[in-house]
């Protein structure tokens, strides 16, 4: 067996980091040198267990996914970059679970942890005046992050990041605080999975109440959503007559803590009001579907010229605004790369935490918890741009190793 070591988690934090922070992500060394070593000591993992580097899983993934891009540039034009970036994303995402394996998700958790740790006495300092003149924009300046197609460089020092007009919520190492929540809540639903198989009682583990902690001052409409749903899932799961009869009290806190929170019913009943005219979450939705049904098969791939029929050289404050900005993780996937892609991202990631719940004595509840997982990814992706991210492109290999 093929031990880890120190480099390799560093490379899986690097991994969280490239696809979390704006700093780490917006710079190409990070991806060549994150997915070169990566492939190094995943060959040396293969070397230790005398088995192939890629198996046929492997390549068949690899091969789809880098040959989708391929194929649009057939269709509609050749981004060799672009090509070359997806490649290296497909193979750092491999090579980080060729060399984890089965310890994947728990060293996952404990590296969300202790960035999550590091992160928090900055949050509290920054409720002082004194915190922020030293962190924002004194410190910052040492991580320049260049300024995306919107315009705007967002300020951070790797393990935080800073809202300059909100300083109350708790972005961590993300690129905003709802980013975060979608890095912490699949961390959290396996850790209470494998607390739960073992007899232990999530309110007497520290990671995961410091996890809950995190994701509460997210003050995230979904990640709060996500939470009632898991709470929910795992209740209805319980065979005890006690567990069916606390349902219905649950429900009622839940609808109690939806009907009188801000930033969930209203912002979701205002989205929905304006969900015809805004690039909001649901009317991002709305948008995305209707290029979908356009191009079902080969989608409209990522690139603004084709997507949005606007060159991106000609790009306006206003185009951003109107147009181009849709937050929607799940739909932006299926209207960039169509049906057959979409399926099979999900159904590989299905099989993936399917057979890593197999080696957790669930009483027979795999497949139930594997659909949970995916229904919780299918939320968090409702309203962040996720799935091209390399970390979740992981997922893809959990069951090609």
């Amino acid at each position: 067996m093929y031990p880890i070591r120190k480099i390799h988690i560093l490379l899986l934090t690097l991994l969280i980091l490239y696809s979390a922070n704006p700093y780490v992500g917006s710079h190409n060394f990070f991806l060549i040198f994150g997915s070169m070593l990566s492939l190094y000591f995943a060959y040396q993992s293969s070397h230790a267990d005398k088995t192939r580097l890629f198996n046929a899983k492997s390549i068949y993934i690899i091969s789809f996914f880098v040959g989708f891009e391929v194929l649009q540039g057939f269709v509609y034009e050749f981004y060799f970059f672009t090509i070359l970036r997806i490649l290296l994303h497909m193979i750092w995402a491999f090579s980080i679970i060729k060399i984890f394996k089965d310890n994947f998700f728990n060293y996952y958790i404990i590296i969300i942890y202790y960035l999550i740790l590091l992160a928090f006495p900055i949050f509290f300092i920054l409720h002082t005046n004194f915190g922020q003149e030293l962190f924002y924009p004194t410190l910052t300046q040492f991580f320049p992050v260049p300024h995306n197609i919107e315009g705007v460089s967002i300020p951070t020092i790797i393990i935080y990041t800073f809202d300059k007009s909100d300083f109350t919520r708790f972005p961590a190492f993300a690129w905003e605080a709802g980013a975060l929540a979608a890095f912490i809540i699949p961390a959290l639903y396996i850790r209470i999975i494998n607390l739960l198989s073992r007899n232990i009682k999530f309110y007497n583990d520290r990671i995961s109440l410091l996890f809950l902690l995190a994701v509460f001052f997210t003050y995230s409409t979904t990640a709060y959503f996500v939470i009632i749903f898991i709470t929910i899932s795992l209740v209805l799961r319980k065979k005890e007559f006690k567990y069916k009869i606390a349902i219905i009290p649950l429900l009622f806190i839940s609808f109690t803590i939806y009907d009188n929170v801000p930033f969930l019913r209203n912002k979701v009943e205002s989205q929905l009001a304006k969900a015809n005219y805004s690039n909001n979450r649901f009317g991002a939705a709305l948008k995305d579907l209707s290029q979908f049904w356009e191009k079902p098969i080969v989608g409209w791939s990522r690139k603004i010229k084709y997507k949005y029929g606007i060159e991106e050289k000609d790009v306006t404050i206003s185009d951003l605004k109107t147009i181009i900005h849709r937050p929607n993780g799940i739909t932006n996937l299926l209207a960039a790369y169509g049906i057959v892609y979409f399926i099979l991202y999900f159904i590989l990631i299905y099989f993936g935490i399917h057979r890593y719940l197999e080696q957790i004595d669930l009483s027979g509840n795999v497949r139930y918890f594997s659909i949970i997982f995916i229904i919780i990814l299918f939320i968090l992706g409702f309203s962040q741009l996720l799935f091209g991210k390399v970390f979740f492109k992981s997922f893809l290999f959990l069951s090609s190793y």
